[in-house]
């Protein structure tokens, strides 16, 4: 290990639908966090681990920044808002897509009074207009801090390594790796199973669908006599006229969702698994304390 060895926590921060996790798994080697170009698709702060001989970051994919008062949106808040404040350095993203300037001035703003070192990606470089970026670059300028552009599309623009190497510079000196070098993500595996399925019914159902819908891991058993996990778990939606559209005609939609999840989850435990999918009807469970609690969406407000 290096004698200048660092090691340490990065927020990756910014407004929803950004490309947040995108990033991250780009930049870890490996899927840490789901994909979908629906916002708010990360409702938990997930760690993805990246670890060299160097240093050890630790990238936290934050939901993105909103505000709201209650429910659901109210923990997402909460989660981006201790994502920055526990993090070492911080690292906003920001692209041009649907943007106004002053939604990115906001959010440069929320990074910089946070009083730590940080930095800027312009993400989705192969998607961003030319003279949308020049506009933004002036207003980054501004705040005398560096930034990226980067795009985990287009490979003339991967910023990965300089991203990298910018953030030894800023990650504090460690005597050792925080996390285990060969893990990569701190993630449990139900709650990994659970995020799976959840990317899928994202990639095959309805725009309206997923931000009221929750996947809730209900029995994993790893011992079995034919050696195949076996997992049995509810897609949990707020209206009953919901459930029909995740069965599908004849029961095809959610069988070809637990035909990818399980293909996805037997490549992350390197076993055979049998996945067996349930519809739940839970009304209103965005606002239901005690569901949201079952589901992990708390933060400790002494913890802030």
């Amino acid at each position: 290990m290096s004698t200048n060895y660092k090691a340490g926590f990065v927020g990756v921060v910014g407004l929803p639908n950004r490309g947040k996790s995108s990033l991250v798994n780009q930049i870890v080697g490996e899927k840490v966090g789901i994909v979908s170009d629906k916002p708010q698709t990360t409702r938990k702060s997930v760690v993805g681990i990246y670890s060299s001989d160097e240093m050890q970051c630790l990238f936290i994919d934050a939901p993105g920044f909103i505000k709201a008062d209650k429910g659901l949106n109210k923990f997402l808040q909460e989660e981006a808002k201790s994502v920055s404040q526990s993090a070492d350095v911080l690292m906003l993203l920001l692209t041009t897509e649907s943007d106004t300037i002053a939604n990115s001035e906001r959010a440069l703003e929320e990074v910089k009074s946070k009083n730590k070192p940080w930095f800027v990606v312009i993400n989705k470089m192969d998607t961003n207009q030319p003279h949308r970026v020049l506009i933004l670059e002036e207003l980054i300028k501004k705040y005398d801090v560096p930034y990226f552009k980067h795009s985990t599309v287009d490979k003339s623009y991967d910023a990965s390594t300089n991203i990298l190497n910018h953030l030894q510079g800023l990650l504090p000196a460690s005597q050792q790796a925080l996390y285990d070098p060969e893990s990569f993500t701190t993630s449990l595996t139900r709650d990994w199973v659970s995020e799976i399925i959840r990317e899928k019914c994202f990639e095959l159902l309805h725009e309206e669908l997923p931000f009221n819908l929750a996947v809730q891991v209900k029995k994993f058993e790893e011992s079995t006599p034919k050696n195949c996990v076996r997992i049995f778990s509810d897609i949990v939606v707020s209206k009953k006229n919901h459930c029909p559209m995740i069965i599908g005609k004849k029961g095809q939609k959610i069988k070809e969702i637990g035909m990818m999840a399980r293909k996805e989850i037997e490549d992350l435990l390197g076993e055979k698994v049998y996945l067996e999918l349930f519809t739940k009807v839970k009304p209103s469970w965005v606002s239901d304390k005690r569901f949201l609690k079952e589901m992990g969406y708390v933060v400790d407000s002494r913890q802030q």
